[in-house]
């Protein structure tokens, strides 16, 4: 729950701890990484991408309180030469290698966030 100073929860190491948007409520605890960006508006794209790792702590449902990634992404193309498609698929090259960078975060976040294993 966020209270006028921030969250009334520890952040995780990943999250950006930017809550001031978020409701007096329990249930809306957010936690949210910087995003991966991805925005070109030009003659030949227009494009709008962006992947952040998003947690809900205090979800109802189990499986839904641990660490995953929620993305948007809109493109529309006009590549009329084969330059503009190498250089439209080296954009989405580098995009892409920062959604790895990405997942390798969140396959930290999950670490982080399981309880500890108890051995029997």
């Amino acid at each position: 729950m966020s209270g006028p100073d921030g969250p009334l929860l520890p952040c995780p190491p990943w999250c950006a701890g930017n809550h001031s948007w978020q409701e007096l409520d329990l249930a809306d605890e957010r936690h949210e990484s910087v995003p991966v960006v991805l925005e070109l508006r030009s003659a030949l794209a227009d494009v709008e991408a962006l992947a952040a790792i998003v947690q809900y702590p205090l979800a109802a449902r189990p499986e839904a309180r641990m660490p995953y990634v929620w993305a948007r992404h809109v493109a529309t193309a006009a590549l009329r030469r084969p330059a503009d498609v190498v250089a439209f698929a080296d954009m989405l090259t580098g995009y892409a290698g920062r959604l790895r960078e990405l997942a390798a975060e969140l396959a930290l976040a999950q670490v982080g966030d399981r309880p500890p294993h108890s051995g029997s």
